[in-house]
């Protein structure tokens, strides 16, 4: 999508990507202040707010990681083929549950290659 919009000219700031079935690139509208840069909604699933690609706003300590939940597919795709980052992304979210019903974790980062972190915020 980059390349695309570099070769276009089209000036973009973030790429929004949605259930495996589009990926948009977006200019926002609001000057950047330090109140707004950086803010988004996050997603959770299961309940349990993940983090994709992004950080929360909040100081965190990673408290747990998990592999082997995505495919060799969505590395070599960058998730863009078949839905696999939902579906990697919902395997972790499996393997952390327990971890976040016990207030152990207060969310999911995961950034890229097979791991994925449990983190929790500090006070």
């Amino acid at each position: 999508m980059q390349d695309k919009a570099t070769s276009e000219k089209i000036v973009f700031d973030a790429i929004i990507y949605t259930n495996g079935k589009s990926v948009s690139a977006i200019k926002f509208t609001d000057e950047k202040t330090e109140e707004n840069d950086r803010i988004a909604e996050v997603q959770k699933m299961s309940g349990i707010p993940v983090f994709i690609m992004s950080e929360p706003l909040k100081n965190y300590t990673v408290e747990n990681e998990k592999g082997g939940g995505v495919k060799w597919k969505s590395l070599v795709t960058a998730g863009l083929a078949n839905n696999s980052i939902e579906e990697d992304i919902q395997k972790f979210v499996g393997k952390f549950e327990n971890l976040f019903k016990k207030g152990k974790i207060d969310a999911i980062q995961y950034s890229r290659g097979r791991d994925c972190n449990g983190i929790k915020y500090k006070p």
